[in-house]
């Protein structure tokens, strides 16, 4: 059956488009004129708004005269929701899509619709991770448990000026605190079905009266896996801890430095997909074969074919554990005004994991023994003059550099591998790259204040990139001798350098304090890279080692201010970005009949919108916070495109991950009822429309639109002091997935037919890696 819907573009609506843009606009400067008359809060005991500053902007604006489109997620949000990593606070930002899928280091990002491609270490991510202002290059370095954060920004759309060329997309920066003047703490704990136990506790205060503060954090946090499994583990599990020290030396003089070191170590049984659509001929299949042999048996479980059964059945293990260590050295130096500031980091992690790829109760392929070793140091240095002048400026230099060391083996089952004689299927194919990225940068920008009202705004940046890769691959029979010839990278293909100039324009207008309205361009980039796949040029024909930069040209019109009749903070901003070169994973079956990826530069795609941002203390009780984003994203042109099977049509089509409307609202009611007590209720909702989960848009890849709500009751002391809640997420139990895949063994038991063997009929099948089912629990904190 054909999906007519598919045949167009889904997104491609230009008169939606502009009239929902228009109608944003005109809502908010309306907005913009009653605040503009300072007309008198509606209810006279309305909460006053928060003042938020947005500290990603390098200067620490506030957040209605940044302009940029940005969402910033403060610590007490934070803690009102009780979100313990990104992936539970991101439904607060309906621009921002997060995926995890066979395992966390997999886990990608994705702001207004586009994700970074893959995994690969050799690629560029499109959203940049930053945790206070560090560049953390991999996604789920930065984004892992929460521990002590003041707030998450999100700066949405090319970031590349002031943030390098990792950021066409947009960067998120968590921002810890900073050790405290006076002693204070935390202490908090919760439990959870599946066996959840969390604990947090900071403490911060002087270790040398006005010369010296500190603050130090830990947690530990650890629960089942919430994936009954048949046949081994149970999967989606998590156990992990870290700790944080910093110090502050010298608080009050001219030269002031913050030191901080970081460790941290996560252990999971993660990420086993559930199998969807599966048909009785496959499930046949299986209950006549068996773990050691295939092709012939006794049979092995199969899981069940509904994925609110939460069930998967694989026999190997898929583990991964994740070693982080990281320093810091802050300095900021006062002259006369300026700001000199110097950002040194070093950051070491190390991983490990397992992989049964097959996913199934059966031994078919396994990647037994992965580790990968990442070095990372930057170097920061940049000077800012004084903000309450005319023009202001801030000039930079950069340094960042990465060695990464993997090493791999993929290992078919020597039953399946001896097929044929052995000379189809290698039985071990070991791999292993040194990838090593170097990038130069100085940029500045500068601001003109042409009245007190209208100024204007540019920045300039230029990176230039080294790097280098070697990569080799080997072909293995069961008893050790080569099946083919080592493969290696060519020379040719080792090295690329080269440089990339962006910039930036704004204009803005302030009607009043409170109340700003910008309109800007911008141009981004993402670093062209080389392919770390050794067998590339001998298995797929056409295919380079190399793929080209990225180019972006961003262009928004945004307005944001102070709606003062409500007591509400808004942000409505418009934009269209428009990506050349767009760098794109593609799948294929190789002619060794082996699924293997490779990136590529698809010709161009659009992605536009509207993003809408409400803040309203809407009483002295009640508040909300509610944000919408209208996307329209759909490449181009796009001419060849690579799927699994050959070449496939994506011109015109949409981007995965890229939903048409999404959006959040947090409705929160806290109220004393004594002297010393309060109680509170908050509930969030997040809605996102349907998407493709993969970009060969197949439609049995879809995830279809829906809605999850989150509760939290509890009572708690008004100041410092216990605080008791229970809490649930996920309440109607909606069981959504975010990648999805045909099946791997189906290419590897193509070739069982040759040894008189049925070969595994996929058909419709489908594997989905599933988010968390209903949670709950209760926790406790004391605060001093």
């Amino acid at each position: 059956m054909v999906n007519s819907e598919n045949k167009t573009p889904v997104f491609g609506r230009p008169s939606l488009f502009w009239g929902a843009s228009l109608a944003a606009i005109g809502c908010a400067f309306g907005f913009g004129g009653v605040a503009h008359a300072q007309a008198p809060a509606s209810d006279p005991k309305a909460s006053p708004i928060e003042e938020v500053v947005v500290t990603a902007t390098k200067r620490g604006q506030r957040f209605v005269e940044a302009p940029v489109s940005v969402s910033v997620v403060s610590e007490e949000t934070i803690r009102n929701t009780g979100a313990t990593n990104f992936s539970e606070l991101a439904t607060l930002i309906p621009s921002v899509v997060f995926s995890q899928q066979q395992s966390s280091v997999q886990s990608n990002v994705g702001i207004r619709g586009v994700t970074t491609a893959g995994g690969s270490a050799a690629l560029e991510p499109s959203v940049g991770i930053y945790v206070d202002g560090v560049f953390t290059d991999r996604t789920y370095i930065g984004i892992g448990d929460f521990n002590d954060i003041a707030a998450v920004e999100v700066l949405r759309g090319p970031q590349s000026t002031l943030f390098g060329n990792s950021s066409p997309a947009g960067i998120i920066n968590f921002v810890t605190k900073a050790p405290a003047r006076t002693f204070g703490g935390e202490v908090r704990a919760s439990l959870g079905n599946y066996n959840a136990q969390l604990f947090s506790a900071t403490v911060t205060g002087p270790l040398i009266e006005d010369k010296l503060l500190g603050r130090l954090s830990f947690f530990r946090n650890t629960r089942d896996g919430y994936l009954d499994n048949l046949v081994g583990k149970d999967s989606n599990d998590n156990d992990s801890w870290g700790v944080r020290g910093r110090v502050l030396i010298a608080p009050d003089s001219p030269l002031r430095l913050t030191v901080t070191g970081e460790y941290s170590l996560s252990k999971q049984n993660c990420c086993i997909p559930q199998y969807d659509n599966v048909a009785q001929p496959l499930r046949d299949r299986f209950a006549i074969a068996a773990r050691e042999h295939p092709f012939r048996g006794t049979g092995v479980p199969f899981p069940n074919n509904n994925l609110d059964a939460m069930e998967v059945a694989a026999d190997g293990d898929n583990f991964t554990k994740i070693e982080n260590k990281m320093f810091s050295f802050d300095f900021r130096w006062d002259l006369a005004g300026h700001e000199l500031a110097s950002i040194t980091s070093l950051r070491g992690v190390r991983q490990f994991s397992t992989a049964d790829i097959d996913f199934t109760g059966l031994n078919l392929l396994t990647f037994p023994h992965v580790t990968r070793d990442n070095d990372y140091i930057s170097q920061e240095v940049r000077l800012s003059s004084p903000s309450d002048q005319p023009f202001t400026y801030l000039v930079g230099a950069y340094f960042f550099q990465k060695d990464v060391q993997e090493i791999s083996g993929l290992v078919i089952n020597p039953a399946t591998a001896a097929l044929a004689g052995g000379n189809i299927l290698a039985q071990f194919s070991p791999s292993s790259s040194n990838i090593r990225n170097k990038n130069y940068a100085a940029f500045g920008e500068a601001t003109l204040k042409l009245s007190d009202r209208f100024s204007l705004t540019g920045g300039l940046r230029y990176n230039y990139d080294d790097k280098f890769i070697e990569a080799q691959a080997e072909r293995l029979r069961a008893n050790g001798t080569a099946l083919s010839p080592i493969q290696r990278i060519p020379t040719q293909f080792q090295n690329r350098d080269g440089g990339q100039w962006t910039y930036r324009a704004v204009a803005q207008y302030s009607w009043s304090k409170d109340l700003n309205a910008f309109a800007s361009y911008t141009r981004g980039y993402k670093a062209f890279g080389i392919n770390d796949d050794a067998n590339l040029l001998r298995n797929v024909p056409g295919a380079s080692f190399f793929f080209d930069s990225e180019i972006v040209d961003n262009y928004e019109i945004g307005t944001k201010g102070v709606f003062a009749p409500l007591n509400t903070t808004f942000s409505v901003v418009l934009f269209n970005t428009e990506y050349k070169n767009f760098q794109s994973l593609s799948s294929f079956t190789d002619t060794n009949n082996q699924l293997r990826f490779f990136l590529q530069n698809a010709a161009s795609l659009t992605s536009r919108g509207v993003e809408l941002d409400l803040n309203a203390a809407v009483t002295k009780n009640f508040s909300l916070i509610a944000a919408v984003t209208y996307l329209d994203s759909q490449f181009d042109n796009f001419p060849n495109a690579e799927g699994p099977s050959g070449p496939i049509r994506l011109t015109d089509r949409p981007l995965r991950d890229a939903p048409m409307w999404s959006g959040s609202l947090v409705a929160r009611y806290d109220r004393p009822i004594s002297d010393t007590l309060r109680i509170f209720a908050q509930g969030d909702m997040f809605y996102r429309s349907k998407v493709f989960t993969d970009q060969n848009l197949d439609p049995l890849q879809v995830q279809g639109e829906y809605t999850k709500y989150n509760a939290r009751l509890g009572i708690g002391r008004i100041q410092d002091g216990w605080s008791l809640e229970v809490w649930g997420r996920n309440l109607t139990n909606e069981i959504t997935f975010g990648r999805a895949g045909a099946p791997v063994f189906g290419a590897v038991t193509n070739v069982l037919p040759l040894a008189g063997q049925p070969s595994f009929p996929v058909g419709a099948a489908r594997i989905k890696f599933t988010g968390e089912p209903r949670t709950y629990g209760v926790s406790l904190g004391y605060r001093f």
